[in-house]
């Protein structure tokens, strides 16, 4: 899967793989959101392992990535859930 945000194309997995190396993520899903002007916008879904500040971690996820990412591929949306992201078959949920 591709998320084609405003002409630039962005690999889920590439992200993905960055916010897993931040502390406390025990799991991250990415997808894009349909977006009115860029066509889409980065989506992530992170688990925690501890509980933390949604406003803290919001802002030091995104200086991570900015720090390893291009910043069209920097999560716009983050979401902080607790359940599992896999379906039955142990296939990532994307939707």
């Amino acid at each position: 899967e591709i998320i084609n945000v405003g002409g630039q194309k962005v690999y889920p997995a590439e992200v993905e793989s960055v916010l897993l190396q931040l502390d406390n993520v025990t799991d991250a899903v990415v997808i894009g959101e349909p977006h009115p002007i860029t066509g889409n916008i980065v989506t992530a879904r992170v688990n925690l392992a501890q509980p933390e500040d949604a406003q803290a971690f919001r802002r030091r996820m995104r200086q991570f990535c900015r720090d390893r990412l291009a910043s069209f591929k920097v999560p716009v949306k983050v979401e902080i859930i607790d359940d599992e992201q896999f379906n039955a078959r142990y296939k990532r949920v994307r939707r």
